[in-house]
């Protein structure tokens, strides 16, 4: 009986050293951090963590968020603002950087500071039928472009990011033979707001050779194409044939 007691007395003490040392290591980590733990560590429903912080599972953040919501399996709710690249976000999501989404585009570089999106985008729908289904009005900003001259115009590079494009300057009749910047599928929206005729430089006028190929333009019935004042005209890019297309006039 005695040698029994004596050997649950040895159990106890050992547990209770263990105990303490466990407790002095915490303490000394609290120290050491001003309050704050650091571990090399931590997994949640992981018995192997190999990051800083390794959750098997789905987890849930903010104050009524946590304890009231279940978050999707492996998935994450927020309920606050998150930021990605940036410690001062002041959307629901703030990304300093670029952004991926699709199942194969999620391993592709999208541009920087853009985003590629492999599926469909719906914008004011949660249904979209087609790649980019917009419910509402869309807004296409009007640049004002005001160094085309007097004659011929070879190369014209319009501003980056202009669809809707209003021409001012020149002080007679004025051409165009060719325009860069051209993307397969690329629409631009040309008003002539002087008042002379602008004329675009159909590809096999000899004028158009003072553009470089691959701006020329296809002009109607394969001939040069006459705007008067106050006209716009539609153009867009074709890759197969490495042109530019009118499409349409625009008359006010």
């Amino acid at each position: 009986m005695y040698h029994k007691l004596n050997e649950m007395t040895k159990n106890l003490l050992l547990k209770l050293n263990i105990a303490l040392l466990v407790c002095c290591f915490l303490l000394i980590m609290l120290s050491l951090g001003q309050g704050r733990m650091f571990l090399p560590g931590l997994g949640v429903d992981e018995p192997n963590p190999i990051n800083t912080l390794d959750v098997k599972g789905n987890t849930v953040i903010g104050n009524s968020y946590s304890g009231t919501n279940t978050a999707p399996l492996n998935g994450l709710l927020v309920q606050g603002i998150v930021g990605i690249g940036t410690t001062s976000p002041l959307s629901k999501l703030g990304i300093n950087g670029n952004a991926s989404v699709g199942i194969t585009y999620s391993g592709i570089n999208a541009p920087a500071d853009g985003m590629i999106v492999e599926g469909r985008l719906g914008v004011g729908t949660s249904s979209p039928n087609t790649r980019v289904d917009v419910n509402g009005d869309l807004a296409i900003r009007q640049f004002l472009f005001t160094t085309m001259t007097t004659g011929s115009n070879h190369n014209v590079t319009f501003p980056t990011g202009s669809t809707f494009v209003r021409i001012s300057g020149p002080t007679s009749d004025f051409k165009i033979t060719g325009i860069s910047g051209g993307q397969d599928g690329k629409m631009l929206i040309l008003y002539n707001s002087t008042n002379y005729r602008m004329k675009f430089v159909d590809q096999n006028d000899v004028d158009a050779s003072s553009s470089t190929a691959i701006n020329r333009i296809i002009g109607a019935e394969s001939g040069d194409t006459e705007f008067k004042k106050n006209t716009s005209a539609i153009l867009i890019y074709s890759k197969a044939d490495s042109r530019w297309l009118i499409i349409g006039i625009i008359q006010k």
